[in-house]
């Protein structure tokens, strides 16, 4: 009778459990239609940000037609000084989600300091900062 120390067994059952909560959360995911809009339309824009200021080339070009209506040379027409609109939208998305991420993680930032500060000073300290953040918020 030979015995082996150290070897572990694991259930087939337990170790799928993990790939098996991702899946039904992206089933859920994809099951709730206003959650599958929003994911879109935030993945276009991204898109937008991305990879369109490679496919514009000068938002602030000059057009001779001001107040242009939409053609295929200028998809949105054309704005009171003959800019184009779609070049300048496709241009301010990149720093709309610039300054989205950024804020976004100015106030994680904030938020992890103000509970990291209430959980170690506890008491009353906890209690006045969880009011404030629950106020604020």
């Amino acid at each position: 009778m030979s015995s082996v120390t150290g070897v572990v067994q694991i259930d087939p059952g337990v170790a799928d459990a993990g790939a098996h909560r991702l899946g039904g959360r992206l089933r859920e995911i994809f099951r709730s239609r206003r959650l599958l809009a929003g994911v879109c339309i935030v993945g276009v824009f991204a898109g937008v940000g991305i990879v369109g200021p490679f496919l514009v080339h000068n938002a602030n070009a000059l057009s001779t037609h001001d107040w242009a209506s939409p053609s295929l040379s200028h998809l949105l027409g054309t704005n009171e000084i003959g800019q184009d609109v779609f070049a300048q939208l496709v241009v301010s998305a990149r720093a709309s989600l610039e300054i989205g991420a950024g804020a976004g993680l100015i106030a994680t930032a904030i938020s992890i300091l103000i509970g990291i500060s209430g959980g170690y000073a506890g008491g009353i300290v906890d209690e006045a900062l969880s009011l404030l953040t629950n106020v604020s918020s």
